[in-house]
């Protein structure tokens, strides 16, 4: 069986979309998880609504968390498959996604399954992106696609709930030093709409990933103060305080 979670916090205009694309999979061997952060919109109310048409594989809660991975935390703590797979409450899954993981699992045990992202950008497809695990010491794999047996989690622990934007990239890192192995599936997985969270925070957010890069001993001191350095321009130069 695998577990789909998603963690949401005020998600009403989006967590309808990523709920439908749980519920079509092909593949019906799934429990959902979704782990709400005390949303004060209706994000509860479309929770609720959906448990029926799901017969009793959707699972939810509503609580007050310590930010986006502490929920994930949480939820991992709560599954019972064997394979699980995030997805956030503003992207959604190929109809076929869990039953392509599936197999490959089936196949492969304990390999960290990822492939290609479909991005949309205001409400139409723009690109399609996929990165091998080799490029992990320079940039993240398509996170939105990732599926992890959750014996990796109980052997590598789960994501670092003190960073804010980077914890999966951390989690990535640590797995793959740890000679965890990879499998790249190169089919679309999954669909990011870009505009979300983490896109409109993207400049801070390389500065968080430059910080674990830094943590893993992929930049060096001096490559880390550059990077650093560029970044603060960027962030300078769009307006943002740091």
């Amino acid at each position: 069986m695998i577990t789909i979670i998603t963690v949401c916090k005020n998600s009403a205009a989006t967590i309808q979309r990523t709920i439908d694309s749980v519920l079509g999979q092909t593949l019906k061997e799934f429990e959902y998880i979704i782990v709400d952060g005390k949303s004060s919109d209706a994000t509860t109310e479309i929770l609720a609504s959906a448990e029926a048409a799901f017969d009793g594989r959707l699972r939810w809660i509503s609580q007050e968390d310590r930010g986006v991975y502490d929920a994930m935390n949480k939820a991992i703590a709560m599954a019972r498959g064997s394979l699980v797979g995030i997805i956030n409450s503003d992207d959604w899954y190929e109809r076929d996604a869990l039953a392509i993981a599936d197999v490959v699992h089936a196949t492969g045990g304990e390999e960290i399954i990822h492939g290609l992202v479909r991005i949309h950008r205001e409400g139409r497809p723009f690109m399609i992106r996929g990165s091998s695990e080799q490029f992990l010491p320079v940039t993240m794999i398509e996170h939105p696609t990732c599926f992890v047996p959750r014996s990796v989690y109980k052997r590598h622990g789960v994501f670092d709930s003190s960073l804010r934007m980077a914890a999966d990239y951390d989690f990535m890192l640590r797995c793959w030093k740890a000679g965890v192995p990879f499998r790249w599936v190169e089919k679309i997985l999954a669909n990011f709409s870009s505009g979300g969270v983490s896109d409109v925070s993207y400049l801070r957010s390389l500065r968080e990933r430059a910080l674990v890069l830094r943590h893993h001993g992929y930049l060096s001191a001096l490559q880390f103060r550059r990077e650093q350095m560029k970044i603060n321009l960027k962030i300078m130069t769009a307006g943002f305080s740091s």
